[in-house]
């Protein structure tokens, strides 16, 4: 039997939890699922990380919403990982 791609296996629903880590800085976290962040600046954002598919980064920006209304003008991604970068 061959063994699944990466976590292609795991299609269990998993619950995010937003974390304020401080002033102005966000992490979403899934339960092992790649992890997103957001740290404000002065009048915009800065995104750490996308998530696995443009719907779930549509989910992670309105749950941002909910703490600031601030554009997002800058996207880091820190490396190449399907589920971090097809959002």
């Amino acid at each position: 039997m061959t063994k699944p791609f990466a976590s292609s296996a795991d299609t269990a629903l998993k619950t995010d939890t937003l974390e304020i880590l401080g002033d102005g800085v966000y992490a979403l976290t899934a339960e092992g699922d790649p992890n997103v962040g957001a740290i404000e600046g002065e009048d915009f954002l800065v995104a750490i990380e996308s998530r696995a598919t443009p719907a779930a980064s549509r989910d992670w920006l309105k749950i941002l919403r909910e703490q600031t209304d601030k554009p997002v003008r800058y996207l880091i991604l820190t490396h190449y990982h399907a589920v971090r970068v097809l959002g």
